[in-house]
Formats: C-alpha cells, structure tokens, sequence
C-alpha cells in the first residue's frame, strides 16, 4: 500500500513538473547592409528561467563598431576583418527582453544609422 502510495505522489509530481516547463524559439532573419539573424530561446519552469540570445551578423563592412538593439536592450560589437560579429547573452532570471513574435531587431552603425534590421517569427 505504501509502495503505491509513494508510486503514484512521485507520477503525479512529475507530471506537475512537466506542465509548468515552458519552452520558446524566436528566429528574426536581417537583411540590410548585410545579412544576419537573431535567436531567442528560453527553457522556463516553475522555479527557474532560461534564455540565451545569440546574434549573428556577416558581409558587413570590416572592423567597424556595431550596436544590436532587441525590445529594450543593446548590445555593442565589431565587426572583423572578414565583416562578421556575434553576440550570445544567457538570462538565468526574470530580467530579460521580452522578446515575441514581431519584436524588432536592429543592428546599427556607430553613426546610428540602420544597417540591417528583421523581426521575430516562431522558428
């Protein structure tokens, strides 16, 4: 009797830790004057959050500084001899973009000029 009482408290408790884990992939394709994306993923339960965004950018012009801007947030690079750049941030908290589809993602130049922009579609 204990044995499936234990059986069952441990079947309905991982059932209850599955349903709350919420898991999302955001993709923005950038065009511009150059090419590039933006990935957000997060990995939420109950008592922790998750999310990585990792950014991309190439055949952009060569060493220049660049400044990606997603839902409220920068991001500052450069570019390399070959006119690439990436950027990967990890949140382990409730702080972070509140990203979703139709978010836009803009990557400029120190000027502030847009180089390339996209926004978030569900991947």
């Amino acid at each position: 009797m204990k044995r499936n009482i234990l059986l069952i408290t441990s079947v309905v408790l991982m059932a209850s830790a599955i349903a709350q884990t919420g898991r999302a992939e955001f993709i923005a394709q950038m065009t511009g004057a150059g090419k590039g994306k933006a990935v957000w993923k997060t990995r939420d339960s109950a008592t922790q959050m998750q999310g990585e965004l990792q950014i991309e950018g190439e055949r952009m012009a060569k060493n220049i500084a660049v400044k990606v801007e997603i839902a409220g947030y920068s991001w500052n690079s450069n570019t390399d001899a070959l006119g690439r750049f990436r950027i990967v941030q990890r949140f382990n908290t409730a702080t972070r973009p509140n990203i979703a589809v139709g978010t836009a993602a803009v990557v400029k130049n120190s000027a502030g000029a847009t180089l390339m922009s996209g926004s978030f579609a569900v991947k």
